[in-house]
């Protein structure tokens, strides 16, 4: 099994080359302001908050989240992806450093890393819920029910793990299909089942980001970033696990060159895609 210390690193590494803290388009957090009368100022923003591009809209007030806070967030992103990276369902075939990426690549387009997201408070059109968009009529197959799936910080590794189990049965799907495994894998893990979807543009946009994953992993983290990483490790209860030592390893299964409460808010995902995984067969 991989050193979980450091996949975390290289998921974390991957995140950041992909989602930059603090100035992505869903670098926003609730705020309720007590005087609703407020005229937006600065950072607030009022409702009604749109992503007419993502399908998004959240009726509460946001703001403004810093860097601080998405680093923060991003660490739990990274340590719950690392988790499945490690372990991952037995079919995967791929390497540790393929799940890291291709998980934080799909949570990057599904929901963008969006803390609401996170919480439950935003789901998709049909119910999709947490980072990676579990659809209701695909979870029964990762054994978890969708409540399971959002929350904290164990209900993020959860979410992961289903991702990574309708990932998995995506993958084998298409192992005939022939071309770059990842393409085809996304085809059928966003329509529920095609694998010839490879030239569809929310196909090749994941795969571009795909690649950005994968060309940080490896880079090494610094600043903030690596303070934010050690932080959140002496906080765990199991910190002896995770120590400095073991956030110097170095990459983690590499195979090589880079392949080719107000829950009223909608998540629709790409034009002509499910952001559910899997549809029910």
């Amino acid at each position: 099994m991989a050193c979980l210390g450091g996949t975390i690193r290289l998921a974390l590494e991957a995140i950041l080359a992909i989602a930059h803290p603090g100035v992505t388009d869903m670098s926003r957090v609730p705020s309720y302001p007590e005087v609703r009368q407020w005229a937006p100022s600065g950072d607030l923003w009022a409702p009604r908050l749109d992503y007419s591009s993502r399908g998004a809209s959240w009726l509460g007030w946001t703001r403004a989240e810093t860097r601080a806070e998405g680093l923060s967030r991003y660490v739990l992103h990274a340590e719950a992806i690392a988790s499945v990276a490690v372990d991952p369902p037995p079919s995967w075939g791929g390497s540790t450093a393929e799940m890291v990426a291709t998980l934080a690549t799909i949570a990057r387009h599904e929901s963008g890393l969006w803390s609401v997201v996170e919480t439950g408070e935003l789901r998709g059109a049909a119910g999709e819920v947490c980072s990676v968009q579990i659809h209701p009529d695909s979870v029964g197959v990762t054994g978890y029910r969708l409540g399971d799936l959002v929350g904290g910080s164990d209900a993020l590794a959860r979410c992961y793990r289903a991702g990574a189990i309708l990932l998995t049965r995506a993958r084998c799907r298409c192992r005939s299909h022939g071309g770059q495994w990842f393409a085809s894998a996304i085809s059928s893990y966003g329509s529920g089942s095609r694998c010839d979807l490879v030239e569809q543009p929310w196909v090749t946009a994941r795969l571009a980001t795909y690649r950005r994953a994968w060309r940080g992993i490896g880079r090494g983290l610094h600043g903030d970033a690596l303070i934010a990483l050690e932080l959140r490790i002496l906080s765990r209860p199991s910190a002896q696990s995770l120590n400095a030592s073991a956030l110097d390893a170095g990459p983690v299964g590499l195979p090589g060159p880079a392949p080719v409460p107000p829950a009223v808010a909608l998540w629709a995902g790409p034009a002509g895609a499910r952001s559910s995984g899997e549809k029910r067969r």
